[in-house]
């Protein structure tokens, strides 16, 4: 008796009646909305997973263009600016006048493919879509290395100048 009273006490105070213990549980409502959420999250997620792996790709060819750089530079200072016979500065000139892609340059250079291999592994194109333009002015060649690995892409370019008499020359006298 005295839990009715109760129950009607409840009901006239607050509008409401007490739940009974076969009407607790979760509502459709609560269901959607916990769904919801768990979806934003795993949606939120994903998106960063992939843009973190895109990231990292676009990282690695940064890093294979920043040494292919470095090692063609290296390569050019290791050739005297003129020579009687063998390998210079000017005879490269002339070998890349009609194909100036870095495969022509290496293949000057006779560079074998194991050498150059960790580039193409990271950015297989790099070596078809590069070049490397020498132009002649007085006693100097202007050195332009545009790297790039897609056809559309901007290349990256590097310049410098090959003086004679310069830096290449002094290494070839040690």
């Amino acid at each position: 008796m005295w839990r009715n009273l109760e129950r009607w006490m409840l009901l006239q105070t607050t509008g409401r009646q007490e739940r009974k213990p076969k009407d607790q549980g979760v509502t459709l409502v609560e269901v959607i909305l916990v769904v919801a959420i768990l979806g934003f999250g795993i949606t939120a997620t994903s998106v960063l997973f992939s843009t973190n792996l895109r990231t990292g790709a676009s990282n690695r060819e940064q890093l294979a263009c920043a040494a292919l750089v470095h090692d063609v530079m290296e390569r050019l200072r290791t050739l005297p600016f003129r020579a009687e016979n063998g390998k210079s500065i000017e005879t490269l000139a002339t070998y890349l006048g009609g194909s100036n892609t870095l495969n022509a340059f290496y293949q000057y250079m006779d560079v074998p493919p194991e050498e150059w291999a960790a580039f193409t592994a990271v950015i297989p194109n790099v070596l078809d879509f590069s070049t490397l333009t020498l132009s002649e002015r007085s006693h100097e060649y202007m050195v332009e290395l545009k790297i790039r690995w897609k056809s559309t892409m901007p290349p990256v370019r590097v310049m410098t100048t090959i003086v004679e008499g310069g830096i290449n020359d002094l290494l070839q006298a040690r």
